[in-house]
């Protein structure tokens, strides 16, 4: 198979350079929805299930249950640009060795950061002082305050509401389960991780067969993939919409 541009450029550009030519780099979007306050942040952890796999070990780096991953958006928000740095693997374990720190918080990342979002166009934090001046900085720049230019808000790929956590990256499908892997999110500051669900059936989807079942969320490597905290139904699996696009400087 020939690697996609997108491949490619991950290969050229990230940290990740060294991982092997066969990897399979697809972009991958996950919903959470988790009703939280402003103090409050979700974290993402998952790969393969240690039940399918008996040689994982708890090091992100060389565990085999453990999924590559690149983020695609560096945002204005410095918590989220801090959790990212580093961050390389969707695995189990939360912080990897060298992920980055926010010093005003007094835990470390609890594994990959994601992104509030709602699907309110023109929505902005009424605590920031830029929503003062929506109007005349979106007049300049229509996506100020979108999700992946600030971090968190509106992005046009939530079509559900409000509080749905996004992650939006590039992930390695060769190092999935035929196309499968496993996610649960975590709660911060917490430290509650999301309650056991059984997904025995198939999500709302229009071509992906049913996953196997699991405790865990199973969501499907290169599309976008929508659950509800602690809830195996509703969940949507379906292919990514073209926007965002991904930024000029990737």
């Amino acid at each position: 198979m020939v690697p996609s541009v997108l491949a490619l450029l991950v290969l050229a550009c990230a940290s990740t350079a060294q991982l092997p030519p066969s990897s399979d780099w697809q972009r991958t979007i996950i919903f959470i929805h988790k009703e939280t306050s402003p103090s409050q942040y979700v974290f993402l952890r998952g790969g393969l299930d240690h039940s399918r796999r008996p040689d994982c070990v708890h090091n992100a780096t060389v565990d085999p249950c453990s999924i590559p991953i690149w983020h695609i958006w560096t945002t204005r928000y410095g918590k989220y640009n801090a959790w990212r740095q580093g961050d390389n693997f969707l695995d189990w374990y939360g912080p990897e060795w060298g992920q980055g720190m926010v010093e005003s918080i007094n835990f470390p990342p609890q594994g990959t950061p994601m992104m509030w979002t709602t699907d309110a166009s023109g929505w902005c934090d009424p605590n920031d002082m830029a929503c003062y001046y929506q109007g005349r900085l979106t007049m300049n720049d229509p996506d100020y305050f979108n999700a992946e230019r600030a971090g968190f808000g509106y992005t046009p790929r939530n079509k559900w509401g409000e509080h749905y956590w996004m992650l939006d990256v590039l992930m390695d499908c060769s190092r999935t389960w035929e196309g499968w892997f496993n996610v649960k999110a975590y709660l911060t500051p917490e430290r509650e991780w999301e309650p056991d669900i059984w997904q025995r059936d198939s999500c709302t989807s229009c071509r992906y067969m049913p996953p196997p079942s699991s405790r865990n969320h199973m969501a499907r490597c290169g599309v976008t993939n929508v659950f509800q905290w602690g809830k195996p139904f509703p969940c949507e699996i379906f292919p990514n919409h073209p926007d965002p696009a991904l930024p000029d400087n990737y």
